[in-house]
Parts: C-alpha cells; sequence; structure tokens
C-alpha cells in the first residue's frame, strides 16, 4: 500500500502499523524501475478518472408535460397581449430612427 498520492488521502483508517514500519523502511532505498511504472501507471489511472468526472456533465431531462404546459403558457401569454392591445397595426410596425 503506497501512502503517497492524492488518491490515498482520507483513507487513514486503512493504515496500519505494518504499513508505516514498510514505509519508514523503504524510504532510504531507491526505486526500481517497476515501481517507478507502477507509479506512473496510478497517475495515469488517477489522471484519467478525474478527466473522465470532468466531462461528464450532468444529465438534464424536460418532461414532455413541462414543455407543454410552458408551450401554453407562451401562447395564452400573446393571445392576452394581443386582446388587450387596442391599436395592434399601430404596435406591430417597425419604425427606423
Amino acid at each position: 500500500m503506497m501512502l503517497t498520492g492524492r488518491h490515498n488521502r482520507g483513507r487513514l483508517d486503512e493504515v496500519t502499523a505494518e504499513n508505516i514500519t514498510q514505509l519508514l523502511d523503504s524510504y532510504g532505498q531507491q526505486l526500481s524501475n517497476e515501481d517507478l511504472e507502477d507509479m506512473v501507471k496510478e497517475l495515469n489511472q488517477q489522471k484519467e478518472e478525474e478527466k473522465g468526472k470532468e466531462e461528464e456533465p450532468p444529465l438534464k431531462y424536460k418532461k414532455t408535460s413541462d414543455l407543454q404546459y410552458s408551450f401554453s403558457a407562451m401562447e395564452n401569454l400573446t393571445d392576452k397581449l394581443f386582446d388587450t392591445d387596442d391599436d395592434r397595426e399601430q404596435n406591430v410596425i417597425v419604425k427606423r430612427v
């Protein structure tokens, strides 16, 4: 069990005395090529997991009944505006300045 990196933060309940002893014993030793390759693989895996989390926006769905209600409300508002407009022709003409 490696105790370094962001991947293992917050998991102190899994650390045992044996893990600490092993870490202290290995502190002065050089890393082997295999150890370095494992660290690179773990880092790449962490990056892929973080990248996957960032690229997946939550999907939002609208119910057909909600859309129908919204369009109906807009249509009712438009009808009401036209019904209360006394001079419809004058208000529809666009004047250029």
